[in-house]
């Protein structure tokens, strides 16, 4: 079974400090708490998935993501969600 590798297209990152302001020209994908609890940040990935064949399966996907930094003392989950509407990269905002 072949294995495909997909990566984003875009990752904008929202801040709740920033509500009204999309960050979609960043390298970096920010989540969590960066100075306190309520300073939070929230990364949108897309990734354009290949058409699966008629007769194909998809038998299971793996999302890596490695942590390089990490400002905040407290510990808290990395969690994935799948958004309940689809966005614009562009204008997606807190």
């Amino acid at each position: 079974m072949p294995t495909i590798v997909l990566t984003p297209n875009e990752n904008p990152y929202v801040a709740k400090a920033y509500p009204n302001t999309n960050f979609i020209d960043t390298i970096p994908m920010f989540i969590g708490s960066f100075t306190s609890l309520n300073d939070i940040y929230r990364t949108l990935i897309t990734i354009d998935t290949p058409i699966i064949p008629p007769g194909g399966t998809f038998s299971n996907a793996y999302l890596r993501i490695y942590l390089s930094r990490k400002d905040y003392a407290g510990t808290f989950p990395i969690m994935v969600f799948r958004p309940k509407t689809l966005f614009d990269p562009d204008t997606v905002t807190f």
